[in-house]
């Protein structure tokens, strides 16, 4: 009998685990890198406003650019209204206070000061005042 010679086993396993490895490696990679690209923007635990007047003020805030108006909450009368988890606006924080028939006013606050003030805004008289007279409430016409 004759004897058979084979070629010894080439090592195809080796290969393979190191390409699975470098497939396994590269998901990892962009995975972090996705959450990295669309990670939350920053956010203050809470923002308390202060109404002291008779009527409900809508109040809105945004960064200094005002490109976007984020809408924050309707301050009861009377009432402080706690709004939880707020996108951090930046260093100076643009507010903007409005009732159902008049237009905004704006108060910008820097964002130190608002720390100071533990993060409490009371909606200034001059503004409620603006608003009263600007937006006095006039009866429907019949």
């Amino acid at each position: 009998m004759s004897a058979v010679q084979t070629a010894p086993p080439r090592p195809v396993a080796r290969t393979r685990s190191a390409v699975e490895a470098a497939v396994v490696v590269l998901v990892g990679a962009l995975f972090a890198l996705t959450f990295w690209l669309v990670r939350p923007p920053p956010r203050v635990a809470h923002v308390d406003i202060v109404n002291d007047s008779s009527s409900e003020v809508e109040v809105g805030v945004s960064g200094v650019s005002r490109d976007d108006l984020l809408g924050l909450a309707v301050a009861l009368p009377h009432q402080t209204t706690r709004v939880e988890d707020v996108v951090d606006q930046g260093d100076e924080w643009v507010f903007a206070f409005a009732t159902a028939s008049c237009p905004a006013e704006e108060v910008r606050v820097s964002r130190q000061r608002l720390e100071e003030l533990g993060w409490r805004v009371v909606i200034p008289e001059q503004v409620l005042v603006g608003l009263a007279a600007d937006c006095a409430y006039q009866p429907p016409v019949r």
